[in-house]
């Protein structure tokens, strides 16, 4: 299939769904051209030029309708509310069909999304919270290149244990973050930031954001965050803590299905990150159930969070759409 792929580029989770999909796509033999507006990072261009993903970082319309001459594309499927408008246009002129997948409970104008002829959520709590079409709307989780991550865990450089914040942080955020972090420091842990949030005050190491963690999720003991860096985390057998505007805390064998119906945003239980509630999370971290909730993690994820099944879901809406 030829596959118009349609956002606009943030350094969050959603670019990296939207990117991995496009190279899944491409390993199963479909041609994705994806346009990514306001795409100016080097690093994110090198990577698609080594998947051998066709890209572009103009969505202008113009440009775009040069585009669909030249590659004849059979469907689009947008990610973003920037993008949706262009993509709805271009299927009504062109006479194609328009998929596009909802990545936020508040995504703007649902009632333009409700006009693609078939939307994508990617939990069940979107999916039962979204005034959608029921008719067009089909739930697929977001997944992850688990073979990628099935290396063995890197040898550890010392005993002391480490947790790694992977988050796009936000204001409302951060004084969760910060009171984590301290109560690991006051418990011995080592504690590294990767992202946007460079926590000088705490004295902990960060870098910028990265395309490929492979190697620092498997040299980590705990991984903190939401959504993706949660499901990779624990391909990679960390354990994880789910950290958001709310708290959710360690993910277990327990509660996993119920955080997963959330897709690990911290809403399942709503709790304040309050120093108490995670002093309570973090103190049932001892050695040997922080070993198993890892190797549960890596079980758990590579059972569950496989991109290429994902993938192949998506392919199966486009194939709805083309009868």
């Amino acid at each position: 299939m030829r596959i118009l792929m349609l956002t606009r580029f943030y350094l969050n989770g959603q670019t990296t769904h939207v990117f991995s999909l496009c190279s899944q796509l491409l390993k199963s033999g479909h041609q994705p051209f994806l346009v990514a507006a306001n795409l100016n990072h080097p690093v994110y261009y090198q990577w698609l030029r080594n998947q051998q993903i066709p890209f572009s970082a103009s969505a202008d319309p113009a440009f775009v309708e040069q585009l669909m001459q030249k590659y004849d594309f059979e469907l689009i499927h947008t990610h973003s509310f920037h993008t949706l408008e262009l993509a709805l246009d271009l299927g009504r002129r062109h006479q194609i069909p328009v998929a596009a997948t909802c990545h936020y409970l508040d995504f703007q104008s649902l009632e333009k999304l409700a006009h693609a002829d078939k939307i994508i959520t990617i939990s069940p709590e979107m999916a039962e919270t979204l005034p959608l079409p029921p008719d067009k709307t089909v739930m697929i989780e977001n997944g992850i290149d688990t073979a990628a991550l099935k290396a063995a865990r890197l040898p550890k450089e010392h005993t002391v244990p480490k947790a790694v914040v992977v988050t796009r942080m936000t204001d409302n955020k951060e004084p969760g973050y910060a009171k984590l972090v301290k109560v690991l420091i006051n418990r011995g842990w080592k504690v590294q930031s990767v992202g946007n949030w460079r926590p000088h005050y705490l004295g902990i190491p960060y870098t910028g954001w990265q395309v490929d963690l492979r190697s620092t999720y498997q040299t980590a003991d705990l991984v903190i965050g939401t959504g993706r860096s949660i499901r990779e985390g624990m391909a990679a057998g960390a354990a994880a803590f789910v950290l958001g505007d709310y708290l959710d805390g360690i993910v277990t064998e327990t509660n996993v299905e119920v955080l997963r119906h959330y897709n690990f945003s911290g809403r399942a239980q709503k709790q304040i990150p309050t120093t108490q509630a995670i002093v309570d999370q973090i103190d049932c971290l001892t050695e040997s159930n922080l070993s198993k909730l890892q190797v549960f993690s890596y079980q758990y994820a590579h059972q569950h969070f496989s991109q290429k099944k994902m993938t192949d879901a998506v392919v199966a809406v486009y194939q709805s759409l083309l009868g």
